[in-house]
């Protein structure tokens, strides 16, 4: 199956296309959703993976937990150095994140997602 024009994909900091990852904007999930939404997730979950990299020690996607997405939370809206994004802006992003991280679950490709699970 070859990637459909107008599918957004992801290229790792060394300039590599990881099948698994780019997976999941071929879902069946993802390719239901409207085109400016599967941008939308693949620009926020481009961002997070970019601070893994570039402040979490070169760690992969594979290998985030709870601890990268709280210091990504400090970082995106309380650091000074950072964005400082506003609440509503950081749910958009998280929910994108998770709906990855969901999809990389439940397709066997890590055991469990950074995102922490809040009951509501």
């Amino acid at each position: 199956m070859g990637l459909e024009v107008g599918t957004p994909f992801l290229i790792s900091p060394l300039f590599e296309y990881d099948v698994v990852l780019n997976g999941f904007f071929q879902s069946p999930g993802m390719r239901m959703r409207a085109v400016n939404t599967q941008f939308g997730y693949a620009r926020d979950l481009a961002a997070f993976l970019t601070f893994l990299w570039a402040s979490r020690r070169r760690k992969g996607w594979r290998d985030a937990v709870e601890e990268d997405h709280l210091a990504y939370l400090v970082w995106r809206r309380r650091d000074d150095d950072g964005p400082r994004i506003a609440g509503a802006t950081w749910n958009r992003e998280v929910a994108g994140v998770d709906a990855f991280y969901q999809w990389a679950v439940r397709s066997g490709h890590v055991p469990t997602g950074p995102i922490p699970k809040v009951a509501r």
